[in-house]
């Protein structure tokens, strides 16, 4: 099937067309600014928590920490720049204490 001169100039011409439209769209993608995203590494909230198991001799004010809230890994209390501890009762609990 041979193609006339009519046919060749408008496929090269949707060529043309098709490729300045490709460099125009990848210098604007170059030319854009990075979008800036809100701060997503906002520290947990504080809390206070009576840090003691079975046996606190001396006030209540001695074992009050103040702690990362949902805080439950070691890992996650250093991001948040928390310590990690724990007391002994009926179980070991952990707590991310506030620096």
């Amino acid at each position: 099937m041979a193609m006339t001169k009519e046919v060749r100039a408008i496929l090269l011409m949707a060529l043309s067309v098709g490729t300045v439209c490709l460099g125009l769209i990848a210098l604007r993608l170059r030319n854009q600014q990075p979008i800036e995203l809100p701060n997503q590494e906002e520290k947990p909230k504080i809390e206070e928590m009576f840090a003691c198991g079975d046996y606190c001799p001396g006030p209540q004010g001695l074992y009050m920490k103040k702690v990362y809230s949902g805080v439950n890994t070691e890992e996650g209390c250093r991001q948040a720049g928390g310590t990690w501890n724990s007391f002994i009762g009926w179980g070991t609990t952990y707590y991310c204490e506030v620096k």
